[in-house]
Formats: structure tokens, sequence, C-alpha cells
């Protein structure tokens, strides 16, 4: 016994669920997280982070070295899976500017994730570009996110129906 507090949750949004096209579910579990208590400055908050026991699904592995990225440059990671768990941290240069990721599932499927120096706010973009039109499934989904040291550590796990986004070791998720 390890006394981990741990948790899964129902991963669904009461907004559109009655409007997805599915026929057989509606929603699904969403990672396995261990939930622990943490003293960040001068409050103690409750952090989420994907549970270690996870690691051992891991099959094949990409490392990517520290590189330098200018503004305006683009760094492209072929996934060839449905699913992929990406571990990376970002360092800014300064307190402005933007860093984007964008996960493609082809021409006209993707969603964005935006990290805004100057509003201190980590955005989660899932806009219609296809035949899929659901209104409330459309949106920017935000979380406040102050950075330390300029630093934006995030742990992100996708599959064919979600995508899952720790920051800040576990203290904002989405």
């Amino acid at each position: 016994q390890d006394n981990r507090r741990l948790m899964i949750a129902w991963a669904d949004n009461w907004l559109y669920r009655d409007k997805e096209p599915t026929s057989l579910f509606k929603g699904q579990f969403s990672t396995v997280r261990e939930l622990k208590l943490v003293k960040d400055e001068s409050k103690i908050c409750i952090i989420q982070e994907p549970v270690k026991e996870m690691q051992r699904l891991r099959t094949d592995r990409s490392m990517i070295s520290d590189r330098e990225l200018l503004p305006n440059d683009g760094l492209e990671l072929e996934v060839h899976s449905e699913a992929f768990e990406l571990c990376c941290e970002l360092k800014l240069e300064d307190d402005k500017g933007q860093v984007q990721i964008v996960f493609y599932s082809d021409d006209e499927s993707w969603v964005k994730l935006i990290y805004d120096e100057d509003e201190k706010h980590l955005n989660f973009v899932r806009l219609s570009q296809s035949g899929y039109k659901i209104p409330e499934f459309d949106g920017i989904f935000r979380a406040p996110l102050k950075l330390k040291d300029h630093l934006l550590k995030l742990h992100i796990i996708a599959d064919v129906s979600q995508v899952e986004i720790f920051a800040d070791d576990g203290k904002v998720i989405m």
C-alpha cells in the first residue's frame, strides 16, 4: 500500500454530449491521475499528474535534443500512431509573445495549444474545420498560467478522441 490518492474522471462535456454523432457510447474515462498537495509560494494547491504506471504503455520513443527556435520557426514532429504522449519544456526568452503547438490529424482536422506570455494564459483551441458541426464543440478553452523563469512545462496525452494537457507540473489541467 503506497497511500497515493488516485482519481479517474468521466471525460465528457455536457454542453454537447447529446449532439455527438455516436451510437455506442458518449464520453470516456480520463487518464488515471495521482493527486498531491504541494506548497506553491504562499499557498497550498492540489496538483494532478498521470500515474507512473502509464510509463509501461510507452513503446516507441523519440527524443529531440535541446535546440533554439527563433520567432516564426517551426519544429515538425511526425507521429504515426492514434495515441501519443508528449513531454516537453519550452523556455521563452522574455515575457512577451506566444508559443503554439498544433496537432494535425489531416489538413482539415487540428487543435492548437497556445501559451500567451502577455496574457499569462494557456489556450486550447478547437474549431470545426470539416463537416462536424456542433457549435458547442468549438471553442477556445483558457486556463491561467504564470510561468516560473519563463519555462513552459507540458505533459500531453492524446488518443483518437481526447487530448489531456498537464501543465506546470500538474498545477494546470485541461
